[in-house]
């Protein structure tokens, strides 16, 4: 049997162990708002898939997508419209920067007035009313 060199040995072991994850990855760029300002934790998927990531606190993501082919990635975030952009990937690295632009909603006005009962206890109150009917049934068979 041959000898081998410890330092060798420990050597390649280094270097195949601590080589960063995001080098095998073949998608990266950066999500940013409209002010150019980086988004930390940002959804990054592709369509119609399992495959996906977050942002990091610099807005960077690295992705590998399932295959080579057309894939739509999608970058959403709350308060952020989502952005869908078309891939065809072919075993090279891409770089793919996107901007998010805000998702302005307006909501009804609110009033609330003193005196008014929270609509949850007359919810509240159906429910212990209706206790007795849901023992009573055997519904303790039931999963979700």
């Amino acid at each position: 049997m041959p000898k081998i060199n410890p330092t060798i040995l420990l050597t390649k072991l280094f270097l195949v162990f601590l080589i960063p994850v995001n080098i095998f990855a073949q998608i990266k760029g950066k999500v940013k708002d409209n002010y150019g300002n980086p988004m930390a934790f940002a959804n990054v998927y592709f369509e119609g898939t399992t495959i996906g990531t977050t942002t990091n606190d610099k807005g960077e993501y690295y992705i590998t997508p399932p295959n080579e082919g057309e894939h739509i990635l999608v970058f959403q975030y709350m308060g952020y419209q989502r952005e869908k952009v078309s891939v065809n990937w072919r075993s090279n690295l891409k770089i793919i920067n996107v901007e998010l632009k805000e998702n302005k909603a307006l909501l009804k006005e609110v009033i609330v007035r003193p005196g008014e009962e929270d609509p949850a206890y007359e919810i509240i109150r159906n429910a212990i009313a209706k206790r007795k009917y849901y023992k009573n049934n055997k519904l303790h068979n039931l999963l979700c």
